[in-house]
């Protein structure tokens, strides 16, 4: 069973055979708004095309850049609502994939825009990756494991990125545990938690 897992505080929604949570590492209130649309300080997801909630505006979808996996290729765009949120959509070129849409923007709470997704879980993950987009201004990405260990990203201009667990590290439970965001000075200017996946 294919599962993506984008990371909350406290707001969540099970949808189809998938729990999509969003990601905060902020002080959270209740959800407002409907399905799929992110207050201020709450966010909810939804999987794309999953009905009427999703209205994106015509002419809004910019490809953000396409990014290879072990075994598949991912798509990154954002996109704007009718009603003036903004989006991050994830697509695989094999179909399927995930949305969070912000209606303070991408980066109204935060410098990092991303989604932790997986393939099996929580007990056994298949594979397992994070996936985002950084902010303007932001340099590189670095990922914190559980095991303390440390991925570092240089971004290029497309501010985009994915860090995937590898097989060994799954097996061994070595998680995603934070992600970093630092300028080009090497300035750390944002750190987001990631709340555990067991």
């Amino acid at each position: 069973m294919r599962r993506v897992l984008v990371i909350a505080l406290t707001a969540s929604a099970a949808i189809g055979a998938g729990l999509v949570l969003a990601v905060l590492d902020r002080t959270t209130e209740a959800n407002r708004g409907g399905e799929g649309r992110v207050g201020a300080r709450s966010s909810v997801s939804v999987v794309p095309d999953a009905g009427p909630s999703l209205k994106l505006k015509p002419g809004s979808r910019k490809l953000v850049g396409e990014l290879a996996l072990r075994g598949k290729n991912l798509r990154l765009e954002t996109a704007e609502t009718w009603d003036g949120a903004e989006c991050l959509l994830q697509t695989e070129a094999q179909g399927g994939g995930a949305s969070q849409c912000f209606e303070s923007g991408l980066f109204g709470l935060s410098r990092i825009a991303f989604s932790v997704s997986s393939d099996g879980g929580p007990d056994v993950f298949r594979s397992l990756y994070v996936l985002g987009v950084a902010a303007p201004g932001v340099a590189s990405v670095m990922l914190t494991r559980t095991d303390g260990s440390v991925v570092r990203v240089d971004l290029d201009r497309t501010r985009a990125f994915v860090i995937e667990s590898s097989v060994e590290d799954l097996a061994a439970n070595v998680l995603p545990a934070r992600l970093e965001a630092f300028g080009p000075s090497g300035k750390r200017v944002d750190s987001v938690a990631i709340p555990a996946l067991r």
